[in-house]
């Protein structure tokens, strides 16, 4: 994987830097991957790590934990549990009325 930083963009053109910011050999990390449809980063260049924001994997249609990944130059991986989903609590909650009201015959 490489990240590649720019400062230079215009309408019809962006300049790229001449050297990669940060590049890692995921083939140790194989089975790992993103899930695309959630994913956003941001990097740090002081010390060269990108973080990659993402859902959980253990429920691919209904996450319920939000993940930070920490990938430095180094190539090492790390996960970072940053808790429950907010939306997945409202999915739980809101399924079963709160309260319930039986009208009387008359």
């Amino acid at each position: 994987m490489e990240i590649w930083v720019t400062s230079k963009v215009e309408p019809k053109w962006v300049s790229w830097n001449s050297k990669v910011f940060l590049a890692v050999d995921m083939n140790p990390l194989v089975s790992f991957q993103f899930e695309v449809r959630a994913a956003s980063f941001f990097i740090d260049e002081e010390n060269k790590v990108a973080v990659v924001f993402d859902k959980d994997k253990e429920d691919l249609m209904n996450p319920t934990r939000n993940v930070a990944y920490i990938i430095g130059v180094d190539g090492i991986l790390e996960e970072v549990d940053l808790g429950i989903h907010s939306k997945s609590l409202c999915l739980k909650m809101c399924r079963s009325p709160l309260l319930t009201s039986n009208p009387q015959s008359l």
